[in-house]
């Protein structure tokens, strides 16, 4: 029930500003001791152990070698999105090779530089035959992955060389028995026992007439016709202030052959005299050359790209081309881990866009990723994709500063009001001292408040209501 309208209160209002002032003493002081122990997890503890880890911080050169996914409950992860549970299977496991950088290439006077891409081909974006549908699979032809009567026609996308070797199945009657990978004939289909198998992308053709330089870099080959290639050789000084130019050295001339090389990046200046471009090409290795006579005269495939790009790692290596991947290698075989806990809080899928930028690992001729990461020298099981000093004592001092000040000055604040504000006899917050926890109010003496008492008293019975005498 609510206060009867006149009622005197029994107790009595109290100042806002000191109530309030308590209130938000007490809030920050929860809120920040809550935050300190979160922290202590989730931050204090990772970041002690980074910066006690021992990895070098001059980043080495990493290239995915394989991808796999674990399955077996606490298996080993590159990446959880949650730092504070275990994630649940598959796990992404990446393996990368360690190495020093590659050269760094610049190549002068090109013409017609042109970028042909050939991307990872999309296996979800295939049409899906549900066999088990009378005539849905009467037709079909070329080369299918199946899983219980539904099949994806794997020739959209893929050029196979396979050798059906297993039981013949009419895949519109024994529909049930699709399962696993078939090569099939208006819907007479004979499995593939032999996996697994090599398939070629479908890759747009490329220009062969008149270029004599190939660079490839991620899943795109860059041609075009130079006149001459120099090696950029930079000042190893970290400090830029102390760098000195970088200088270059000839490295190849067109007399020598058509130069191809792997790079992790290769750009066109953006200014150009006629069509005419410098090309910059970065981080590149196994650079060799070939006789212009073994390109097709006006257009090859990729296929053919690939086996002539690996049948010119056999030749004798020019010491003033840029290396091969081999001599770098640091280490041959490492797990990659997003940093030195292998996860991350962020709760924004953050793992899936790791493992779609750093777990490509060349499957069916596709672009291996390159990347900076960090290794230790003298243990060779994990690198590290995130590695930063600087940030992590930074992001500590910043994590431990905010919340323990806030933390003291909010319950030494509380001490504070505990001793200089004081309830009276009418139950009534007043402060001793002004400036303190919040309003000053001058305290009244025992006669006031036995008169305002009476008051309150007399205009009580002058307002009860008559019928309570009768």
């Amino acid at each position: 029930m609510g206060r009867k309208k006149g009622a005197p209160r029994i107790v009595p209002e109290q100042d806002s500003r000191i109530c309030a002032s308590i209130c938000v003493c007490q809030l920050i002081a929860v809120l920040s001791s809550v935050s300190i122990v979160y922290l202590s997890v989730a931050v204090y503890a990772p970041a002690v152990r980074l910066l006690e880890s021992g990895y070098d911080t001059q980043p080495a050169m990493c290239q995915t070698r394989e991808l796999y996914w674990g399955l077996t409950l606490g298996d080993w992860s590159s990446c959880g999105e949650w730092c504070l549970s275990k994630s649940s299977p598959p796990y992404p496991q990446i393996h990368v090779i360690v190495r020093r950088n590659g050269t760094t290439i610049r190549l002068e006077n090109c013409t017609r530089p042109a970028n042909v891409a050939c991307p990872p081909a999309d296996e979800e974006s295939l049409r899906k035959y549900n066999c088990n549908q009378d005539g849905e699979c009467e037709t079909i032809t070329g080369v299918f992955s199946c899983k219980r009567g539904h099949c994806a026609n794997l020739s959209e996308i893929y050029s196979c060389q396979t050798v059906a070797d297993g039981n013949f199945i009419d895949a519109d009657r024994d529909n049930l028995k699709l399962n696993g990978f078939f090569e099939c004939q208006k819907s007479r289909c004979r499995q593939i026992k032999k996996t697994p198998f090599h398939c070629d992308r479908y890759c747009p053709r490329i220009t062969t007439f008149g270029i004599n330089v190939l660079l490839f870099h991620g899943d795109i080959v860059l041609t075009a016709e130079c006149s001459k290639g120099y090696t950029v050789i930079e000042d190893p000084e970290p400090d830029p202030a102390k760098q000195k130019p970088p200088e270059e050295q000839l490295m190849w001339t067109p007399d020598k052959g058509v130069f191809l090389a792997a790079c992790m990046k290769a750009e066109k200046s953006a200014g150009h005299v006629n069509n005419v471009h410098n090309i910059t090409a970065l981080d590149c290795t196994n650079g060799t050359v070939v006789p212009e006579e073994k390109l097709p005269a006006h257009y090859m495939n990729f296929t053919y790209l690939w086996a002539l790009f690996e049948e010119a790692q056999t030749y004798k290596v020019d010491p003033e081309l840029p290396p091969p991947q081999n001599d770098l290698i640091i280490y041959n075989s490492t797990r990659l881990m997003i940093n030195l806990d292998g996860c991350v809080n962020t709760l924004r899928d953050e793992c899936r866009d790791f493992v779609k930028s750093h777990g490509k690992d060349g499957t069916n001729h596709t672009g291996q990723s390159r990347f900076l990461c960090f290794y230790h020298k003298t243990d060779q099981l994990y690198s590290l994709a995130r590695y930063d000093l600087e940030r992590t004592k930074l992001e500590l001092i910043l994590f431990v500063t905010i919340p323990f000040v806030l933390a003291v000055v909010s319950c030494t604040s509380l001490i504070v009001c505990t001793k200089v504000v004081k309830v009276g006899d009418d139950a009534k917050m007043r402060v001793k001292c002004r400036g303190c926890c919040g309003g000053n109010e001058p305290p009244t003496n025992n006669k006031d408040v036995e008169s305002s008492q009476l008051q309150q008293e007399d205009k009580h019975e002058d307002s009860a209501d008559p019928t309570d005498d009768e």
